[in-house]
């Protein structure tokens, strides 16, 4: 019965608990076979029960091949490091929809995954296609295959909604994989994310339920409802286990920095650092990743440092690492002056980074690291608090002069006459002098005339900046802001434009940003005593910054011989 279809038509109709039942009893009473030690594995990871049975699927698997079962058996119950091999040894005794699921799931493999697909649609099982469809669509996400990934994702979700399948696993693992993949592109579907949020308000399905959560979690984010996000996400980590909050530490340590917690996100990937030493490789792995994330533009030797022990040890249990950790390895690496290194890394995200929508990017770096990936851009210009250049990943030495006039043409990408540029170039300057600069600036860097502009696709950050602002994006403007525009510069269109760019940020923060972001804005701004004022009047009694804020106050009010 169970070979015929009875184990699918029970946890399809959400019956997990009821088949458990059965089958254990059947086990019990010394009726172990493999059809039934498979499916009662797969009833008991519905239920969370899955490792009380790994004595039991070990011993059987000691005994007899059980392709079948030793297939369902690698994808969940042996150690990291002994998955692959168990899934190998499986589909080499019998290729079947199951077998090659699982070895295609580890592998990452399309093809393997594509036979499986069909094998599930040959032998008419419904519940086994959306399976198998929707691990392809991630396969093919993870080798940056993304409108491909999509397609197929959006085949099971179909599927999904035609059987009207009420298993939860089912339902959670295929709304959600949806609703990433449209993520990712830049299209999310706010029904899929409504429909996703109500689910895991009623279930609490393990890494399922963690899964889904990050996804949510994100869609906030990119929907610059960062209040939101950041309430789920203190959910997240809340209700997660001890010893699994490793596992979700380099994206939690990644969101927090983003939106400009940088000592929570330490705090907390520490705390993963302690927990990882009960668990695998895995967990190890991933801590040390959430570590370096964590301290990635405070601490770069030590970022670097732990982004590189955490590639280590996905090394040595054979585990591909994850594209976060690799984004980050990247940018630690050129923040190191390491830039062929930095350029090797990012040529294995590659497919991903050129796929991903503009908004998905916030998801995997940070946005002081964006111009690393040149998405089409050849000159990318880095001059919040600084004077940096990069002209097709070849960094540039630019006098000011010259650094000025990039930055005017920047901001007015239409275009500059010669008189406008020199209006907003220097006091009193003669037009032939701006053409001499034009000229000399012309051998470093493509430009246009009649108007004058960048002849080049370019990237500059205070211009992202802007459209941050402009997009209600403000914990990601506020990461990016590192300074004010061109400092040591005294050209008129630069210090009207750094008094445009401080203003607009420090508007939007007063206006939606949250106690953490205010104090981030107040320490970066220094002197202002209205921005200090928020912050100390935002924060909670009891927080640190409270008092740093309150002496800031007092400090600036005693300057300006106020109170």
């Amino acid at each position: 019965m169970l070979a015929a279809g009875a184990g699918y038509y029970y946890l399809a109709r959400g019956e997990a608990l009821q088949l458990y039942k059965i089958l254990l009893n059947q086990v019990q009473r010394g009726h172990a076979d493999e059809e039934v030690l498979l499916w009662l594995v797969g009833a008991a990871q519905r239920l969370g029960k899955h490792e009380e049975l790994r004595d039991t699927v070990e011993t059987y698997l000691e005994e007899y091949e059980a392709p079948r079962l030793r297939a369902v058996y690698s994808g969940s119950l042996p150690p990291h490091r002994l998955r692959l091999r168990e899934a190998r040894r499986a589909a080499a005794a019998l290729k079947d929809e199951l077998t090659l699921y699982f070895l295609g799931s580890e592998m990452r493999d399309t093809d393997m995954l594509l036979e499986a697909l069909r094998l599930a649609e040959k032998s008419g099982s419904t519940y086994a296609a959306i399976r198998n469809a929707n691990a392809l669509g991630i396969a093919l996400s993870q080798k940056g295959r993304l409108l491909e990934a999509h397609h197929y994702k959006r085949y099971a979700y179909d599927l999904l909604q035609s059987e009207r399948l009420v298993d939860p696993i089912a339902r959670l693992t295929t709304a959600n994989s949806y609703l990433y993949s449209g993520l990712l592109l830049g299209n999310p579907e706010p029904g899929l994310a409504e429909e996703l949020s109500a689910f895991v308000n009623q279930h609490a399905l393990g890494s399922w339920w963690r899964a889904a959560m990050t996804t949510i979690i994100e869609y906030s984010w990119t929907r610059g409802d960062l209040e939101g996000a950041r309430n789920k996400l203190d959910r997240l980590w809340g209700r997660t286990a001890r010893k699994d909050r490793a596992l979700i530490a380099p994206f939690t340590a990644h969101a927090l920095r983003s939106w400009g917690e940088p000592d929570r996100a330490l705090d907390l990937a520490r705390e993963a650092v302690t927990f990882s030493h009960e668990g695998g490789g895995f967990a190890r792995a991933q801590a040390e990743t959430a570590l370096g994330i964590a301290l990635f533009g405070k601490q770069k030797e030590a970022s670097l440092e732990h982004l590189e022990k955490a590639r280590g040890i996905f090394s040595k249990i054979s585990v591909e690492p994850p594209c976060k950790l690799k984004f980050y390895l990247a940018a630690a690496l050129h923040a190191m002056g390491r830039p062929e290194e930095s350029q090797s890394i990012l040529r294995e995200v590659s497919p991903l980074a050129t796929a991903l929508h503009d908004s998905a990017l916030q998801l995997f770096l940070p946005p002081d690291a964006l111009p690393l990936l040149n998405r089409g851009t050849k000159l990318n210009l880095s001059f919040l608090g600084g004077c940096r250049a990069l002209l097709e990943g070849t960094p540039l030495e630019l006098r000011l002069s010259y650094a000025e006039i990039l930055a005017l043409l920047a901001l007015h990408p239409s275009g500059l006459s010669l008189g406008e540029l020199a209006a907003m170039y220097r006091d009193s300057v003669s037009l032939s002098t701006v053409k001499s600069a034009l000229s000399r600036l012309r051998e470093i860097v493509p430009l246009a005339s009649k108007p004058y502009r960048i002849a080049v696709a370019w990237s500059a950050d205070f211009v992202r900046l802007l459209e941050l602002v402009r997009d209600k994006m403000v914990a990601q403007a506020l990461d990016l802001y590192q300074g004010p525009l061109l400092p040591r510069s005294a050209a008129p269109g630069i210090e009207e434009q750094r008094a445009v760019i401080e203003e607009t940020l420090r508007a939007a923060v007063l206006d939606r940003g949250d106690s953490p972001q205010v104090f981030n804005l107040a320490e970066r701004l220094g002197d202002d005593l209205e921005v200090w004022e928020a912050a100390r009047d935002r924060l909670l009694p009891g927080d640190s910054r409270r008092v740093i804020a309150n002496a800031q106050v007092r400090r600036l009010q005693k300057d300006y011989g106020i109170g």
